[in-house]
């Protein structure tokens, strides 16, 4: 197995992380976006999942605990259709939640993430966005690492691969989630 980090907070000039598919890998918290109360930032992956998809596996996920209300975001299979994508942030005492439905499909390669406005937060799966729905007030940095590819205990592996986590200190508009359907060849 093989993990490479790449991000600004790591000296290089992408972010990018590569591993097998039996396991699951965290991102320094230091090269996540900082998400204060006015910050803005994006977080997607290249993803494949093999198994059958269960509910609430993590794509990845900054939170300290399962309360959706905690610091921090995630994005994960939905808790009703697994199928579809969830997305949350939370500051401690406030949350919002996008949910996507063209999430996951075993064996379908997906882009899918969760962009944060000064004023909303909204998932993405391959070029469908969710509606967006207004961010919490309050700062949702977490201090936690992010935890890629967990299954629905945040401890174990969820089955897949991920060819590319994006991280950017900037709102991912349409246009450069459409650029990066066609560059990793999302939805094949």
């Amino acid at each position: 197995r093989k993990t490479v980090v790449q991000s600004p907070a790591a000296r290089s000039a992408r972010s990018v992380i590569l591993h097998g598919t039996d396991d699951r890998f965290t991102v320094p918290a230091v090269a996540l976006p900082t998400l204060g109360t006015s910050g803005v930032g994006s977080v997607a992956a290249v993803q494949r999942k093999w198994a059958t998809l269960g509910t609430n596996d993590r794509v990845f996920d900054s939170k300290a605990s399962d309360s959706a209300t905690a610091a921090g975001f995630y994005v994960k299979s939905d808790a009703a259709t697994a199928s579809a994508l969830a997305a949350n942030a939370g500051d401690g005492t406030n949350q919002a939640n996008s949910t996507v439905a063209s999430g996951a499909v075993s064996g379908v390669r997906q882009i899918v993430g969760l962009t944060v406005s000064a004023t909303q937060v909204q998932a993405f799966s391959n070029n469908t966005f969710a509606t967006a729905v207004s961010r919490p007030v309050g700062s949702m940095d977490s201090g936690e690492d992010l935890t890629v590819m967990a299954n629905s205990t945040g401890v174990e592996y969820s089955d897949g691969t991920v060819e590319a986590v994006i991280i950017q200190d900037a709102e991912m508009s349409a246009v450069d989630q459409a650029l990066l359907v066609a560059y990793y060849g999302g939805g094949l």
